[in-house]
């Protein structure tokens, strides 16, 4: 079983609400008044010696297959920095199934409710916002990973990852219904290094409008023991989700993002004890919102972890 409680009184840039979503830093919280909240509540069980059971009331547990990229609290400082975007359009309560076939390939299936602890119409475990997926990790060695994800959304409004541009997160205010697949790959060639990386997809359908395409990819490069051990280098150059095109709607006056953005981020993970890291990061935003009428955004940041 896990439990985490947070507290936290951390906003977001300005430019998140006005601009773009691309640059968020992945480890600011906030929560109402300041006051502790539940943050993750999950059991894990096995049944039988291969399979593995996974409940949880206010998470997900997608595998993001990126060795060291495990979240804002220990690895990237920004959100995209961690994972597939589409990771994110899983989340909230619900089951996960884990079938491990033999040491090289592992296969999973998952089914989340946004609303499920609602019991007004048209909410609650089976009838509100819901997400499904598969998972497949294939790892012939220590030294290589790949892994394959595909989710089915189906929401009453949008289809928000929380990271690119505006348009990308297709808020119509009317129902979407999302076909999203992903790849994921992890190589090691020697002890001190560790290449990865990912692209992302997303087909949407917005009811009684028409179909929308979302990417986004990512190549990761991490040196683990930089420096002494237990520190960290690690770096990340993508392209946050991109609204490349409709089938002949608009989305904000256009039926695709004008432009390319890059999202460019450093970060060096200093291991001060057993108990305490320090992270100091750089995100550079290329384009912000996927235009090259924006100006360049950079966002220079110093996270301290302490672990208990």
């Amino acid at each position: 079983m896990e439990v985490a409680i947070e507290s936290g009184n951390a906003v977001d840039f300005s430019f998140v609400e006005e601009i773009t979503l691309e640059g968020r830093l992945g480890f600011t919280e906030s929560t109402e008044d300041n006051r502790f909240e539940i943050s993750e509540f999950s059991y894990e069980f096995p049944l039988g010696e291969q399979i593995e059971v996974f409940i949880s009331l206010s998470g997900d547990d997608l595998n993001d297959f990126n060795r060291f990229f495990e979240d804002g609290e220990s690895g990237p400082i920004s959100e995209f920095g961690g994972e597939n975007s589409i990771h994110s359009l899983v989340e909230d309560a619900g089951i996960e199934l884990k079938y491990e076939f033999n040491d090289t390939l592992t296969f999973g299936v998952g089914y989340y409710s946004e609303k499920a602890e609602k019991p007004e119409p048209g909410a609650g475990l089976f009838n509100g916002n819901f997400s499904v997926f598969a998972q497949v990790e294939f790892q012939p060695s220590d030294n290589f990973l790949l892994g394959f994800t595909y989710i089915y959304n189906n929401n009453d409004s949008a289809l928000e990852t929380d990271t690119g541009s505006l348009r990308s997160q297709i808020n119509l205010e009317r129902p979407v219904v999302g076909n999203s697949y992903g790849i994921t790959t992890s190589f090691v060639p020697n002890s001190g290094v560790v290449i990865g990386g990912w692209v992302g997809f997303t087909e949407a359908e917005v009811i009684d409008l028409g179909e929308a395409y979302i990417w986004n990819y990512a190549f990761t490069l991490t040196l683990p023991d930089f420096g002494q051990e237990g520190n960290l280098l690690g770096f990340v150059i993508g392209q946050e989700p991109r609204l490349t095109g409709t089938s002949g709607f608009l989305i904000d006056g256009r039926q695709n993002d004008p432009d390319v953005s890059l999202h460019l981020e450093a970060f060096y993970i200093y291991q001060v004890n057993d108990h305490i890291s320090i992270t100091p990061g750089l995100i550079w935003i290329t384009a912000p919102n996927h235009d090259n009428s924006n100006p360049d955004i950079l966002v220079l940041t110093v996270r301290t972890t302490l672990e208990f």
